[in-house]
């Protein structure tokens, strides 16, 4: 090997093939790894938007798996209900257990209960007639012409054994025949 240092300075070594491919990735490193990462980004998107508009969407065929849909709303009813965001709606079904335990219609018996005493007037404008020994029942504070009408009418016991107003021909004319 011969001693690099004893050689004159007016004459250039060429760097080798290695040194040379060493020196040019060295110098072009940063574009190239710059232009690595736009790529991967931009890969990254088109797979999220080919996902996104071509996947097939998560379809609901039973009441459990609507359930576990998100945005699903479960409505209050017996059996419950619910609704997809898509509106697709299904119904829980309900247990042999549940099913023996409901009542069928023709066999609900109705019975009113009568109120023990008399009535009285209730609401925020005086438009409810109730019995005197339950609570006051609360309105919601509106007005109204026609509860102007109920001042002077009467708030009695009904033929039915219910709490009620009387049809007198001033509270029928100060309705308007609606009552």
């Amino acid at each position: 090997m011969e001693n690099l240092t004893n050689q004159d300075p007016g004459l250039q070594v060429q760097p080798t093939k290695i040194e040379f491919a060493k020196d040019l990735i060295l110098s072009n490193l940063f574009p190239l790894i710059l232009s690595l990462l736009w790529l991967a980004f931009l890969i990254s998107v088109i797979v999220f938007l080919v996902m996104k508009f071509t996947g097939t969407k998560k379809r609901a065929a039973n009441f459990e798996e609507c359930a576990g849909i998100s945005g699903s709303r479960i409505m209050e009813s017996y059996p419950e209900k619910c609704v997809t965001p898509d509106g697709l709606s299904f119904t829980r079904e309900l247990t042999a257990d549940e099913k023996n335990r409901l009542i069928p219609p023709w066999e609900v018996n109705v019975t009113k209960a009568v109120p023990a005493g008399n009535c009285r007037v209730s609401g925020c404008n005086g438009e409810i007639c109730q019995p005197e020994k339950e609570e006051p029942l609360n309105s919601i504070c509106i007005y109204r012409e026609e509860f102007e009408c109920y001042k002077n009418a009467e708030c009695v016991l009904q033929e039915d054994g219910s709490c009620g107003w009387t049809k007198t021909e001033e509270l029928t004319a100060c309705l308007g025949g609606n009552l």
